[in-house]
């Protein structure tokens, strides 16, 4: 999974919580937030820029352009923002997610952290396994667990009291770095100090990597023919009217599926912009990442359809038949990832008729309930 989905989906969740604030946070969204006072419940914060000073006995969401956590919090944290920096101690789990994110504190549970630019401070400890995702990413302070990080550089000059696992394209462990466990490491380049203290084995991951690569692409792939084939299996007059669909008005899919993905976050920042519909826009964002899922499992069922229609005359299609065609389509579309860019377009375009075939369908299905 790239880091852009990641901090998408740690974006979700620092906004899913923006749904239960009071509409006194909804309405000064867009202004400075500076609290300073102590919280007994849990917080939900959003704005420009929010600044917690105050003790807060419960959990912390926040999301805005920059978030500041300074007061201790009992229990989780998330927050989501351009600038994402929590030096307060934390009583649970921190789940952090920005394009620059800084943690200073202690956590008492585990982490996740996804950003741009992501810095553990010397100062901060994380008494559980902490995962990281980032371009660069520099570890200054202590982790109790096992440690898993993925970006471009990283950086490990900080302490680690379980495994370290580690993927980039250039790795740099510094003098000062302490790892009790093994170091696992997959890169183009690392330099490993003389000076650092690995006491559990150096292991470079290249062959793991592989195998455990073949691995996960081999349960995509069998995940994606169960699914589609469920789909299918369930919903099988819907998804036969699907392929109907694309087969009569292909361009019009298309066109529809890019609409789609073009207009929905534009709606939903506008959404957000206003404050008070921002309730409506994380749901609209939750529903706008289902519907991408159905509409690339749509997009499979509705091709591997449309390919039986041309062999067999007979319609419905036994199911036997078209999960043999649904693997056909999702095999076929695996193996485009052998050159990446004609992979990712592949994927790409499939998604795209499958979210041009749902909203068309649906679309017709309305009109014909109001006639």
């Amino acid at each position: 999974m790239s880091r852009a989905t990641y901090t998408l989906l740690w974006l979700v969740l620092g906004l899913s919580g923006l749904g239960i604030t009071t509409d006194a946070w909804a309405q000064r969204f867009g202004r400075t937030e500076i609290i300073r006072e102590a919280s007994p419940d849990d917080l939900y914060a959003v704005g420009r820029e929010v600044e917690l000073l105050g003790p807060v006995s419960g959990d912390v969401v926040a999301a805005g352009g920059s978030v500041i956590i300074v007061g201790d919090v009992s229990e989780d944290v998330i927050a989501a923002g351009r600038r994402v920096t929590v030096s307060g101690a934390v009583g649970d789990d921190v789940r952090l997610a920005g394009r620059s994110v800084t943690l200073a504190g202690s956590v008492a549970g585990h982490a996740v952290v996804a950003g741009r630019r992501v810095h553990i401070d010397e100062d901060s400890r994380i008494a559980g396994w902490a995962i990281i995702r980032g371009t660069r990413v520099v570890i200054d302070g202590q982790i109790g667990d096992d440690l898993s990080v993925s970006g471009t550089v990283i950086q490990l000059n900080g302490q680690v009291d379980g495994n370290a696992n580690l993927t980039a394209r250039f790795i740099r462990i510094g003098d000062d770095a302490i790892i009790k466990g093994d170091l696992t490491w997959r890169a183009q380049r690392a330099s490993i100090s003389d000076s650092a203290v690995i006491e559990g084995e150096v292991i470079e991951g290249t062959s793991r990597r592989r195998g455990r690569g073949v691995f996960r692409t081999l349960f995509a792939v069998i995940a994606v023919i169960v699914a589609a084939g469920v789909l299918y299996s369930v919903f099988r007059p819907w998804c036969d009217g699907c392929a109907a669909t694309l087969k009569s008005r292909p361009w019009a899919t298309l066109l529809t599926g890019l609409a789609v993905v073009a207009a929905t976050p534009l709606a939903v920042g506008l959404l957000f912009a206003t404050g008070i519909g921002a309730l409506l826009a994380v749901v609209l964002l939750l529903t706008y990442l289902l519907a991408l899922l159905l509409g690339g499992l749509s997009g499979v069922v509705a091709l591997a359809r449309l390919g039986l229609s041309r062999f067999r005359t007979d319609a419905p299609a036994k199911l036997w038949l078209a999960w043999s065609a649904i693997a056909i389509v999702t095999i076929v579309i695996r193996a485009a990832y052998v050159v990446r860019p004609l992979g990712m377009v592949v994927a790409t375009l499939v998604m795209l008729l499958g979210l041009g075939v749902l909203a068309l369908n649906a679309y017709s299905s309305f009109r014909v309930s109001r006639a």
